[in-house]
């Protein structure tokens, strides 16, 4: 595997590897990268194949990426009459995008799903029901090929459902 930060055609982030495998016909050549774009959203995977016709010794080749879903962005709290309201910036990768899951972790215990949103809606209230203690909350991308990627966690003071 070969170190690529970057090239003529694609915008390879810093880490990302290059895997070339050849024979007599065939080349490959798979890209695993840790940031890419290709102006629809990052891209995780890119595998290349040519192959040659050996009579006429021309290549012919198809590239495939794989896209990873990322987290929703910009997630903040407001505080309501009865509670607060959660909002956030849709995913920069839609395509696949299902919607959002809301969880809780109150006091530092374990993560419970509250809700799932559907995608469009960017926001979700919740209730205060003791104001003791503590309540993180996460917010996540959930995909149609069942990706869940979590965004940035944060906490309000006391209890919410």
């Amino acid at each position: 595997s070969i170190s690529v930060f970057g090239s003529d055609f694609m915008n390879a982030g810093p880490g990302s590897n290059v895997t070339v495998t050849t024979t007599d016909t065939t080349l490959s050549v798979s890209w695993d990268l840790h940031r890419f774009s290709d102006n629809n959203g990052p891209i995780t995977n890119v595998d290349w194949i040519m192959t040659v016709n050996p009579s006429t010794g021309e290549w012919t080749g198809t590239a495939t990426a794989t896209g990873n879903g990322v987290a929703p962005l910009g997630i903040v709290a407001k505080y309501t009459a009865d509670g607060a309201t959660i909002f956030w910036k849709e995913a920069e990768v839609t395509d696949g995008l299902k919607g959002y899951s809301v969880e809780t972790r109150a006091n530092g215990g374990e993560w419970k799903k509250i809700a799932d949103v559907e995608m469009g809606t960017l926001k979700y209230d919740v209730k205060v029901t003791d104001i003791a203690g503590w309540m993180s909350f996460r917010i996540s991308s959930v995909y149609t090929d069942g990706q869940v990627v979590a965004g940035k966690v944060f906490g309000l003071p006391g209890q919410y459902e």
